[in-house]
């Protein structure tokens, strides 16, 4: 176990019911190692480099074709959606609308966060 970042992307909703659609979801666990998800794509995966300093800035850039992820300035993700699993591309092909750090009350909360920014 370990604490975890845990993100909710959404798309614009275009004339369905509500604001916005569920994009997917992007976590990151710190574990040992330090794992990984991006949803609908692949399941889980493990960091083979990331730095070792206590206070960790993340960085998560988002392409029409990538997912990249800097830690402290070092790229430790680059997540290509063509290369990832079936409906990966489709889904996250589409424009985010709104970032949100999971909080339901249940184990996949996130618990690593103390704030963030957009750039």
């Amino acid at each position: 176990s370990g604490d975890m970042v845990d993100l909710i992307v959404y798309t614009e909703n275009a004339g369905g019911v509500g604001d916005y659609n569920d994009l997917g979801y992007i976590y990151i666990k710190f574990s040992n190692p330090i794992s990984y998800e991006v949803s609908p794509c692949k399941n889980g995966q493990h960091l083979t480099t990331a730095p070792t300093e206590q206070e960790k800035i993340w960085t998560l850039t988002k392409t029409s074709t990538n997912l990249i992820i800097d830690c402290n300035g070092v790229k430790v993700i680059d997540f290509n959606f063509q290369t990832a699993g079936l409906g990966c591309a489709e889904a996250w092909s589409k424009d985010v609308a709104k970032i949100v750090f999971w909080s339901s009350g249940d184990s996949d909360d996130d618990t690593a966060s103390d704030e963030y920014r957009k750039f």
